[in-house]
């Protein structure tokens, strides 16, 4: 799923997140949503390579994609952590 505002682009794919990471499009936020991620990208910047991703014209190196996959993975895995750290579940300790 890709939402879009005027000036970001929600998406709630680890492939398309990591595919825009390899392209060096900044994520601006992680936005938990169950145990998965909702990433937010600049819409200026990320709307043409998603567009080409989804019309199956990008290409990527795939030992760079896979490595760029397990970064994004580690990033919503640290804004998971983070927000239970902010909100003083049980799990953190507080």
């Amino acid at each position: 799923m890709t939402e879009m505002t005027k000036s970001e682009i929600l998406v709630d794919s680890i492939h398309i997140a990591a595919f825009l990471n390899i392209h060096n499009i900044p994520i601006l936020r992680i936005e938990r949503s169950g145990r998965m991620g909702v990433f937010a990208f600049p819409r200026d910047k990320a709307e043409e390579l998603i567009n080409r991703y989804m019309a199956g014209e990008a290409m990527v190196e795939p030992r760079a994609f896979t490595s760029a996959i397990r970064e994004v993975r580690r990033f919503v895995d640290e804004a998971i952590n983070e927000s239970k750290y902010r909100t003083g579940s049980p799990r953190s300790g507080l």
